[in-house]
């Protein structure tokens, strides 16, 4: 398996706070499921990136939480079109961010 980059290792860091978030509150699923719909509808998203998400999407919780920080290839790609944006609080993300430098 390759290296990560910086930028993998902030977006997997990101996403092992969404599902620390996920699993105390799966609602916010509905913020993703929103985010893709309007990344479709606004034509934002290359068609495969949608598939791929909306398969994701439609995986139960915990195999999706699984699925989300899985440091393989393909999940590194698709983290990069997460549609998990405002699940994070802004100091949060911003931590993160600041953490993994």
């Amino acid at each position: 398996m390759a290296e990560l980059t910086l930028a993998d290792r902030r977006s997997l860091a990101l996403h092992r706070a969404v599902v620390e978030r996920l699993a105390a509150e799966p609602g916010l699923l509905e913020i993703a499921h929103r985010n893709l719909a309007r990344a479709i509808a606004e034509q934002r998203l290359h068609a495969d990136y949608a598939d791929q998400w909306q398969r994701l999407l439609a995986l139960p919780l915990p195999e999706l939480m699984v699925k989300l920080v899985d440091e393989a290839e393909p999940m590194r790609d698709l983290r990069a079109t997460t549609m998990f944006a405002g699940v994070l609080p802004p100091r949060e993300r911003w931590k993160i961010l600041h953490e993994t430098r």
